[in-house]
């Protein structure tokens, strides 16, 4: 290092020092809001290490320039940081930082992130970060990497890779990549994996939804709603199937999980696996009707190749219910099975003849089942 880079970064540093110490005392210790010194433009090596003194607090910045970081009291324009921004009372403008940025009160405007934003007030516009954000109540946008919190409600959005947690009421949407959690939430939530709220207005979609009652479609592989719970169904078809169903999610709209069995001898079981969405309308105490489709995956033990057969059905319905557990259904179906091969031993005698396209053997038929829910 020549002699000359050595001569001016002590001199620098020898400068900046000056500038800390000859700062009146009277700004070594916080000041209240309303007697904050008005810093147009402020230049900082490390936290209270700069042109604003050793109570970097006592500032009102409008242009706050940290080499490593720095401290303010209120940033009125642009903080830019190159690993720590800290603000002890609120920020209205943009925040940048290559790793931190902290607020002790509210931000108004945009904070981005390397690694993490956190506001210990309300946030009023955008948070981006690479890992983590958090606020109070969120008015605007958070997006993040891997988590963001609102500790109290969010009106508009949290988009985040892994999870977005709000105990509060969220009036907007939740986007994450494995689990939304919020209160009463009146938008959506969609999630990769899970999504949990109490009161949701709207639309919750994720392989699993889970909520205390729900005014709008929940859409998943399962949906627990807690006022309805998990209703059973046991029933048989025309073509001598025995299956089981998982009635899931609310009142009206309902998703089903069932897993159903055909022995034929025992060299020879079909199983067929499959999910289903439809609609039930109460029509009294005792009597409903509902409409839905089905599809399943069916493979047999006869047949040992990789393929899978492909089994639809649409029904039309109803239920009686028998008493306060039991209920009665039963209605007619329309079918289709699809095959690779000409599976014809699969089903009974009297359906037709397979057609075939697309390389596939169809056959289509109208069925019927019936059994009981509990």
């Amino acid at each position: 290092m020549s002699k000359k880079i050595i001569f001016l970064t002590a001199a620098v540093t020898l400068a900046l020092v000056s500038l800390s110490f000859g700062t009146d005392q009277n700004d070594q210790t916080p000041l209240p809001q309303e007697k904050l010194i008005k810093t147009p433009v402020k230049f900082s090596f490390a936290p209270n290490v700069g042109t604003g003194g050793l109570v970097g607090e006592n500032n009102e910045t409008n242009l706050s320039l940290n080499l490593i970081g720095g401290t303010n009291g209120t940033i009125n324009g642009v903080e830019v940081g190159g690993v720590v921004n800290i603000v002890t009372r609120n920020v209205a403008g943009f925040q940048y930082s290559g790793v931190v940025n902290t607020v002790g009160g509210d931000v108004m405007g945009w904070q981005d992130a390397g690694v993490c934003n956190v506001v210990n007030g309300d946030l009023y516009g955008y948070q981006n970060s690479g890992v983590f954000n958090s606020a109070g109540k969120v008015y605007g946008h958070q997006e993040s990497g891997v988590v963001n919190v609102a500790y109290q409600e969010v009106n508009g959005l949290q988009a985040a890779g892994i999870t977005n947690v709000t105990p509060g009421t969220v009036n907007g949407m939740q986007v994450s990549g494995f689990v939304n959690t919020g209160g009463d939430v009146n938008g959506a939530q969609i999630s990769g994996v899970v999504n949990i709220a109490k009161n949701v207005k709207g639309v919750q979609l994720g392989l699993v939804n889970i909520s205390d009652n729900i005014q709008g479609v929940p859409l998943g592989l399962v949906n627990y709603i807690r006022s309805v719970g998990f209703h059973y169904q046991a029933y048989v078809d025309e073509i001598g199937a025995t299956s089981f169903a998982l009635r899931n999610g609310g009142e009206y709209l309902y998703t089903l999980l069932t897993l159903g069995f055909k022995y034929y001898d025992d060299n020879n079981i079909a199983c067929a696996f499959g999910w289903g969405i439809g609609g039930r309308v109460p029509i009294n105490e005792k009597w409903s009707a509902n409409i839905d489709a089905i599809a399943q995956a069916l493979s047999s033990e006869q047949y040992t190749n990789d393929e899978t057969d492909f089994l639809g059905k649409v029904r039309i319905g109803g239920g009686w219910q028998i008493n306060s557990h039991v209920a009665l259904i039963g209605g007619l179906s329309m079918n289709v099975f699809m095959s690779e091969d000409n599976k014809g031993d699969l089903l009974p005698g009297y359906i037709a003849d397979a057609q075939r396209h697309l390389h596939r053997w169809t056959r289509v038929w109208p069925g019927a089942y019936v059994g009981l829910e509990f």
